[in-house]
């Protein structure tokens, strides 16, 4: 049976401000396994704004002084490929609003090549008749653990822990574990004994309070009066036998965070004996050739059915679908199922065969740098599938189109990984070149200033050639100046007075480190106060 708890409530007193967004706690790991050698994984906690539109993260070689900034938008992990070289490198997180009102730095962390860091892990399963029964844990899909056994070398960072099923259970929910470099982290999960299959599962709507540490169920036979409580962890469902006896049980479920701070009670729901509702499931598998190939399913870890077969007797409720592995395929991903009381559920999983090969085209392999190029699968091969690409200095893009910069001279192997539930399926790679310009040909630009184009004689007018630009990294080395009166100087900057009355066209001959030259004129003008004046003087007789 499927009671709906309403959990949206709040602990009070953490409330925080875009602007103050200083509190952010950052955490690094670093994967050195199939995943993608030398990648590092940022998370930080959720900043709570209304107005929240993404984060940045910034990172560079010096601490507190990024060079480099990646826009990852409204997601609170990103992983991107190890830097290069063999410096230490710092990140730190910032947030921005809907109107790019940036936070400050989060704190820093940083990570050095080589810097693998590992804890260990213990897993107690209880009660002790489950685990006689078979009960198992593993970690990050690792081999199956009896109870109190101890896995080490785990990376550090966020760790899933999974228990297997078995008859007559109900096995815990998956837990996510921290593990701490160098710390020794001790988990337990705890089985239930199934009553003749007959089970109370409450839900309840997350919390998004970034400092949530888990929830914990209240229940009793006198409403809002409840003598019991089971801590779940951070879960936001939890199966329980139904309590003994014939009368009502009211349950409500609090939050806490990691100061111990409980919330106050959600609204209550209740439970009767004889209230017990049942429905049936058929799951689909697509496509015939998955089921040829001995493709199942099961619901709640029972036992595995053939495509089309259906289950009764299902609780009302929320179950879990679960498809087989099997050679060749990508399985679908496991699928959360509300029964209905009398009703048949049906649904389908998709096999995805593996990819053969990944067809990506790119806009352009090799050019002058700065290159833009565009990334593009062609066609999408799977619908389950996420498109990460690593561009080969250190940044990296998810998507089926992308488009990169590559700002500096060099020979670069991108790389498209694509990921589904399970695993990668495949990688494949183009190598991007990337030349400096070539400006050995492309002439120096000259431009002429002068203090002033007009005046009585004698008329001292300063130039200068300073606006004149070379190409490229080139430089101009020569400045030579032509006054048009047989007169000529050199030099960036120079002044020359023109004595007589007349027109004088001047001329700027720039020559760069590569000899390679431009020219620039200009007219200076040298008349008498008369010549300015007369003109306007005859003007002014003829109109009276």
């Amino acid at each position: 049976m499927r009671l709906k708890v309403d959990a949206s409530f709040f602990l009070s007193g953490l409330d925080c401000r875009i602007l103050l967004l200083s509190f952010l706690a950052i955490f690094l790991t670093v994967f050195t396994g199939n995943v993608h050698a030398g990648q590092i994984t940022l998370t930080w906690d959720a900043n709570t704004e209304p107005h929240l539109s993404g984060y940045k993260i910034h990172y560079g070689q010096a601490s507190r002084n990024y060079d480099h900034q990646i826009d990852v938008g409204n997601q609170t992990t990103y992983s991107l490929a190890t830097p290069s070289g063999d410096q230490t490198t710092y990140f730190a997180v910032t947030a921005y609003d809907s109107n790019g009102q940036e936070s400050d730095f989060s704190k820093e962390v940083s990570w050095t090549p080589s810097q693998t860091q590992t804890g260990s892990l213990s897993v107690a399963i209880t009660p002790a008749e489950a685990e006689a029964d078979g009960a198992r844990w593993r970690v990050s899909g690792g081999a199956w653990k009896k109870s109190g056994q101890t896995v080490s070398g785990l990376i550090t960072g966020t760790h899933t822990v999974e228990f297997s099923s078995i008859s007559g259970w109900s096995r815990p929910a998956n837990q996510s574990v921290s593990i701490t470099h160098g710390k020794f982290t001790t988990s337990t999960g705890n089985y239930q004994k199934q009553n003749n299959s007959t089970l109370v599962t409450l839900t309840w709507d997350a919390n998004t309070e970034p400092h949530l540490s888990g929830y914990r169920i209240h229940y009793g036979q006198v409403s809002r009066n409840y003598d019991h409580q089971i801590d779940v962890g951070n879960q936001t469902s939890y199966s329980m036998p139904p309590p003994s006896g014939d009368k009502t049980t009211y349950f409500a479920v609090t939050a806490y965070d990691s100061n111990g701070q409980e919330s106050d009670f959600s609204q209550e729901v209740s439970w009767t004996p004889g209230q017990t509702q049942n429905g049936s499931l058929s799951v689909a598998i697509t496509p015939a050739e998955a089921k040829t190939d001995g493709a199942r399913w099961r619901v709640d870890g029972g036992a595995w059915k053939e495509s089309g077969q259906t289950v009764s007797g299902l609780i009302s409720g929320t179950h879990t679908v679960e498809f087989s592995s099997i050679s060749g395929w990508s399985r679908p991903a496991d699928q959360s199922v509300s029964v209905t009381d009398n009703a048949l559920t049906t649904l389908v999983g998709e096999y995805t065969t593996f990819i053969a090969d990944v067809p990506f085209i790119v806009s352009q392999s090799a050019g002058e740098a700065p290159l833009h190029v565009t990334f593009t699968v062609s066609p999408p091969t799977n619908p389950y599938a996420s498109y990460n690409w690593f561009f080969g200095e250190g940044q990296t893009a998810s998507g089926e189109s992308v488009t990169h910069t590559y700002a500096s001279p060099g020979t670069y192997v991108a790389t498209l990984s694509i990921f589904d539930v399970n695993r990668t399926l495949n990688e494949h790679s183009v190598t991007i070149t990337v030349n400096a310009a070539d400006h050995a040909n492309e002439p120096p630009t000259a431009i002429i200033s002068a203090s002033r184009k007009r005046g009585a004689p004698p008329l001292l007018v300063k130039f200068s050639g300073a606006g004149s630009r070379a190409a490229g990294e080139r430089e101009i080395v020569s400045y030579q100046w032509n006054f048009g009166d047989g007169i000529s100087a050199t030099g960036r900057e120079t002044s020359h007075t023109f004595e007589l009355e007349a027109e004088y066209e001047i001329a700027l001959k720039v020559t760069d480190n590569f000899g390679n030259t431009d020219t620039a004129s200009m007219t200076i003008r040298a008349d008498s106060y008369l010549s300015h004046i007369l003109p306007i003087l005859i003007h002014l007789l003829l109109e009276d």
